[in-house]
Parts: C-alpha cells; sequence; structure tokens
C-alpha cells in the first residue's frame, strides 16, 4: 500500500490527469512474472479495495478484451488521496529515493511489434544482463557517476515545476548488444528545452551552458567509411535551404532504420512542402553525402551513438576527478558557465581518446561577460 500511494501521489504531483496502467491478472502476478517485490497475487485485490467508494484512495478503470487486443486497467489518485496531497501541501521534495535499488545498466533486444489497447507499436524487450567483467566496469562507471551527480548543487529555478531529486541515470544499450546504443537516460534536464535549461538550472549556483560535439553522429559516420565529411554545416543541403531541422530529422532516420525508406519517416517533413516527395529528398540528401549512402538503412546510429555514449562517460569522469559537476544529454554536457573552458578541453580530449579524432566542441549559452575578446565583470 505504501508503494502504490506514493506512486500515485507522485504521479499526481508530476503528471496531473495522465493514468498509470496497472496489472490485476493473478496470472501475472505469480511468482517469476512479478515487477517488483510488492506485486504479489494480494496486489489486484488491494487496488480494488482501495478503489472502493468508501474509502477513495484509488480512481480504477478496469481493462477489457477486444478483437483487436487487451486494453490494459489504469489507475490514478482517487478523490480522498488528491484531497489530502493538496491539504498537506506535498512537493517533491517530501519523496525519498533509494538509489542502490535502481539499476545503472539496462540491455534491449530487438523491437518487435506488439499489440497495445488496439493498436500495433514496436516494443524492445528487456533482457539480462551477462555477468561479465565487461558488465561489472560499465556499472562501476555510471555508479561513480550518479553518486557523484546525486550529491551535486542542484537547483532549479524556472516557471515549470520540475522535480531536481530525478537524476539517477543509466545506460540504455540495444538491440542485444553492449556496443549499440548505450546513451544516458533518467535525469530531470533531458526533456527540458534548451532555452529552459539555459533558464532554469542552476549548478552550484550557477548559470548553465551546454556543450555540443559539432554534429557528431554524422561525422562519426564519416569515420566509420574512412571518409572526411565536406567542409560547413552537414546538415545544410543543396536545394534545401532553410530546411536545417527537417534534414538532420530525415539524416538520423536514415541511420537508424534497418532499411532505407520509401517515405517521409515520421514526424519529419515538417516545412518541406508537399510539391518535394520524399525521393527528391533523398536524392538532394544522398548527392552531399555519397561516401555514407551505404550506411543509410543500416541501423548504422545505434553503432554510432555507443561510441557517442563512451566519449559522453569518459568526459564526465575527467570532469568529475576535476571537482566539476556536469549533467549530460546525449551528446552533449551541461556545466556552470565558469567551468566551460575545462569542459570543453574534457570533452574533445574525450573524443580523441575514444575515436582517434578531436571532435570540434560549442558552447552554447554563454554569458556575455564571459564571450572571448569581452571584458570581465
Amino acid at each position: 500500500m505504501t508503494a502504490l500511494v506514493c506512486d500515485l501521489a507522485y504521479s499526481y504531483l508530476d503528471r496531473e490527469g495522465e493514468r498509470l496502467t496497472v496489472e490485476l491478472s493473478k496470472q501475472r502476478l505469480a511468482p517469476g512474472q512479478r515487477r517488483a517485490p510488492f506485486m504479489t497475487e494480494r496486489f489486484a485485490d488491494l487496488v480494488r479495495f482501495m478503489a472502493r467508494e468508501d474509502i477513495g484512495l484509488v480512481d480504477l478503470e478496469r481493462g477489457r478484451y477486444t478483437p483487436f487486443g487487451g486494453v490494459r486497467s489504469t489507475i490514478s489518485a482517487g478523490r480522498f488521496l488528491k484531497a489530502s496531497i493538496d491539504a498537506l501541501g506535498l512537493d517533491y521534495n517530501d519523496f525519498g529515493r533509494d538509489r542502490k535499488v535502481e539499476p545503472v545498466l539496462e540491455l534491449r533486444g530487438r523491437k518487435e511489434p506488439k499489440v497495445i489497447e488496439g493498436a500495433v507499436v514496436m516494443r524492445a524487450p528487456r533482457l539480462p544482463l551477462p555477468d561479465t567483467p565487461e558488465v561489472r566496469r560499465l556499472t562501476e562507471e555510471m555508479t561513480r557517476i550518479n553518486d557523484w551527480i546525486w550529491d551535486a548543487d542542484i537547483q532549479w529555478v524556472g516557471e515549470a515545476r520540475v522535480d531536481v531529486g530525478h537524476r539517477h541515470l543509466k545506460r540504455i544499450f540495444n538491440n542485444g548488444s553492449l556496443e549499440q546504443g548505450g546513451r544516458l537516460y533518467g535525469g530531470f534536464w533531458q526533456p527540458i528545452s534548451l532555452e529552459h535549461r539555459l533558464d532554469g538550472i542552476l549548478l552550484e549556483g550557477e548559470r548553465v551552458v551546454q556543450l555540443d560535439f559539432a554534429q557528431f553522429g554524422l561525422r562519426m559516420a564519416y569515420a566509420a567509411v574512412g571518409s572526411t565529411p565536406p567542409p560547413g554545416d552537414l546538415y545544410e543541403i543543396s536545394g534545401l535551404s532553410g530546411y536545417r531541422q527537417e534534414v538532420k530529422a530525415i539524416i538520423n532516420a536514415l541511420l537508424c532504420s534497418e532499411k532505407v525508406p520509401t517515405r517521409f519517416p515520421q514526424g519529419t517533413r515538417g516545412r518541406i512542402p508537399r510539391s518535394r516527395s520524399f525521393r527528391m529528398v533523398y536524392q538532394a540528401i544522398a548527392r552531399q553525402h555519397a561516401p555514407i549512402v551505404p550506411l543509410f538503412g543500416s541501423g548504422a546510429a545505434c553503432r554510432t551513438m555507443y561510441v557517442e555514449s563512451q566519449v559522453a562517460v569518459r568526459a564526465l569522469l575527467r570532469l568529475q576527478a576535476e571537482g566539476i559537476v556536469a549533467l549530460p544529454v546525449h551528446d552533449a554536457l551541461l556545466v556552470a558557465h565558469i567551468h566551460h573552458q575545462t569542459a570543453k578541453s574534457a570533452m574533445e580530449a574525450a573524443s580523441e581518446e575514444v575515436t582517434g579524432y578531436r571532435c570540434e566542441v560549442e558552447v552554447v549559452g554563454l554569458p556575455a561577460t564571459d564571450l572571448p575578446g569581452l571584458p570581465k565583470g
């Protein structure tokens, strides 16, 4: 009951109106099938009891079977629980966390089609991690990083309600391989827009900047085929001027996909006019990036993401040794602006150590007084 009430209360604060899926099948709650220690065969009875009208702790919408697949049962905070949360003035700081029980590594298989609430979605099953020296090394690295970030002075001064305690990171590997994917997920700062990160996050009382590798994934694709990328912005394509964001999304989709698409990947058309077919756009990209065309439709992005994640981990460990707190956003890091030069050097050194190339790092959000050539103060 404690675990359930905590989940419902936290969800009410974090995502008011969003419902949680819940398992009520005693078959699914049998030993060997449980997702958490407290979810025994009695769990379904507990949920139904808490959902009684005279109890009011849980609002339950029962699942049902349809010809197209089952619809899951969902729950949210009931009327009495909502009233209690409001009356007590609960906030994120009222919730404790046990960092020792949260995993720092996750291995996922290849995505498979699955019917959820009548719709077919692609889901990657979670796989057991092998007991190897490599897994133990990766675990030790991530534990060190998490312990450092856990105790760091991180504040949020933005307008939105944000839980700064949500800072436990884990590396997620893909396609059943510890050499694909590996990006770091789980920080509260990651889904926040760049503008709001720069305005709302303080590290050790200082405003932050974001340090990005310039088009890292695309440059690693060129490195994979032993070629040198053309000069300038790699996402500026002749004939597609003004559509940089769309071009970037399409190229990333081409490198992620297991086969070359024949139409615009979902969410990539953007502002590109209907008069331009995907074939026309693809041909323009292929002409400009001919050396890496063999990687399109090969799933190469998961391999370049692994390299990117290795560089990010090396850079984080370097900065930790310098006593500098850094927050990862895939191929970028957030640091206090006063440390941007040290962080830039650490990231460039880490890229050379992992890839053999010293990749250029751009600094975004630097205060005017910290810009080169300007007087301080």
